[in-house]
């Protein structure tokens, strides 16, 4: 405001300063999840900065159905922001334990897809002192045992409950409860007699059926009869109740619950047991079988992109994997595709991605390089062999965003199936396939870090990483005017921007120092000038990796 008073006037401009770029390697990754547990809430899209939280969230049953996060964690990525895909069109897979041609006991996946179709279920009768008493069920691959539980009840309700324990340890399996076969007594008939019994759960249908469970009254060598307790099984309109004394005036009833309460085998014994005094009994049979857990099926492909389109709105990714389960047929070329076509439209928007993938289990050498001929991008890279995917992208993404992946040491793969010799690595580069090897004294690692069109890994980085900052500085101009003033502070900030790059060698001169790491222009022609547009020309020169060393020796005499 002008002044009237004779005296100084002091206008304050704060500078223009542009926030920090977000970190580099946040991995965007989608796949099947297996349901939130009790307790835990968790959103569609999650940022998970640990192993930890990640199990925490997802539990083990994801840990198997995902193995990229685990293995990207462990190599040191920045962030996993994890994206659900709906499991609509996916399958869980299952193992029926049976006896006496009857379903007895049904095992199912937590998580669905096709990760859990290579395990077993190995279960085993306990017996002490000659009697079964429990049940042991071990969750095994091949030779190796994910998973023990022991003493496990199959009744419902039961303390050791097989259902209860698989949830509360957290474990790759679920159990759907048994639906057990209840004795229903019609009125006036009652359970009273001193040689009296009924069944109440039975499982069979054959000459071997075997009743589980037995309401017994009689008498006990050398004691009396037991008193005469009139009891009554009755199920009405869907509700089953236990009567003690009925019709008569000192009817009670003992225990009322639905028909069909999963429980209702338990519930009975523990109150003929304990409000009524008499003998119940306990019959497992022996089994020791060996299922294999299978049927389950990966989701569509259209599942997958849908997923992929979450990932639109999370500004700071710049690493996206797809964990699909199922890479055969021509699902591999689909979905791979699909994450580039997600990169190539994220990075016309100034929000550059890479996107990563691996060859199918199954495929030989010949159809993995018939298959990256139809994923050729500089958005893209494809790994080999299988199984190694986590790992090299989680190494990537623990790099200064201008390091090579190249002869970077991977953690938590072991032994390599299969293992890629020389001849192998070298097909698999000149297709621009990404391979994984064992190299003495370094262990596994990434042989050479290119896209599937040739380009450097860390080059594409580079220039995803100068379009972001940018677009981040530009973006604190809009409004200002475009004067020359408005546009000089434009270019001095992009110039600051471009030197902190040149610091860190992200950016660097020709070989011979005749041209510089970056050249920047910022204009405005007069008819950008009537249309609000000003205009900045940049050029850059990422730096690359040493790949390869030629070298000449002189032997002198």
């Amino acid at each position: 405001m002008a002044r009237i008073i004779p005296g100084v006037q002091v206008t304050v401009i704060k500078e223009v300063v542009p926030p920090q770029l977000a970190p580099s390697g946040v991995l965007g990754l989608v796949g099947l999840v297996a349901p939130a547990r009790p307790g835990v809430v968790r959103k569609q899209v999650e940022r998970i900065g640990s192993w930890g939280r990640f199990r925490e969230l997802y539990g083990s049953a994801t840990a198997a159905a995902m193995p990229e996060a685990q293995q990207a964690l462990q190599n040191g990525v920045f962030e996993l922001v994890v994206v659900a895909v709906d499991p609509a069109t996916a399958t869980n897979a299952s193992a029926t334990i049976e006896y006496d041609a009857a379903d007895w006991l049904v095992l199912t996946a937590r998580a669905p897809g096709t990760a859990p179709n290579n395990l077993k279920a190995v279960f085993t009768a306990q017996s002490f002192e000659g009697t079964i008493q429990a049940y042991e069920l071990r969750v095994r691959r091949g030779s190796e045992d994910l998973e023990i539980h022991r003493n496990l009840s199959p009744f419902p309700g039961a303390p050791r409950w097989i259902g209860s324990v698989l949830a509360n340890a957290d474990s790759i399996l679920s159990i759907d409860e048994p639906s057990w076969t209840i004795t229903d007594y019609e009125a006036g008939v009652t359970l009273s007699a001193p040689t009296h019994d009924t069944t109440v759960a039975k499982i069979g249908t054959g000459p071997e059926e075997l009743k589980l469970l037995e309401i017994v009254m009689k008498a006990m060598p050398g004691d009396t009869p037991p008193a005469n307790v009139p009891l009554q099984f009755k199920t009405t309109a869907g509700t089953f109740r236990l009567l003690r004394n009925p019709g008569q005036p000192g009817e009670t009833i003992l225990l009322e619950l639905p028909a069909d309460a999963p429980d209702l085998a338990w519930q009975i014994a523990q109150v003929c047991k304990d409000q009524v005094d008499l003998d119940v009994e306990f019959t497992l049979p022996e089994l020791s079988a060996t299922i294999d857990i299978a049927g389950g099926a990966d989701a569509a492909v259209s599942a997958y992109t849908d997923a992929l389109g979450e990932l639109v709105d999370v500004q700071d990714v710049d690493l996206v994997i797809a964990s699909v389960q199922d890479l055969s047929n021509q699902r591999a070329a689909q979905i791979y595709g699909a994450v580039i076509s997600h990169c190539e439209l994220m990075s016309a928007d100034a929000k550059g991605r890479l996107g990563f993938g691996q060859v199918p289990p199954a495929n030989d050498l010949e159809a993995n390089v018939d298959l990256v001929g139809s994923l050729i991008s500089d958005r893209f890279a494809l790994f080999a062999p299988h199984g190694v995917l986590g790992a090299a992208v989680g190494r990537i993404g623990s790099l200064p965003y201008f390091h090579s992946p190249t002869f970077k040491t991977l953690a938590g793969l072991g032994q390599l199936e299969p293992s890629l010799r020389v001849e192998a690595q070298q097909s698999y580069l000149k297709a621009k396939i990404v391979p994984v090897a064992e190299l003495p004294g370094r262990g596994n690692v990434v042989v050479r870090g290119l896209t599937t069109d040739g380009d450097q890994i860390n080059v594409r980085r580079v220039a995803d990483r100068a379009v972001r900052g940018v677009k981040q500085i530009g973006e604190l101009f809009i409004g200002k005017l475009n004067t020359e003033d408005g546009r000089n502070a434009l270019k001095q900030k992009l110039n600051e921007f471009l030197l902190q790059m040149a610091s860190e060698s992200a950016i660097v001169p020709s070989t011979d120092g005749s041209d510089p790491a970056f050249k920047l222009d910022v204009f405005s022609t007069q008819a950008d000038f009537a249309l609000g547009i000003v205009r900045v020309d940049m050029a850059i020169r990422p730096v690359r990796a040493i790949d390869y060393i030629y070298a000449t020796v002189l032997v002198q005499v």
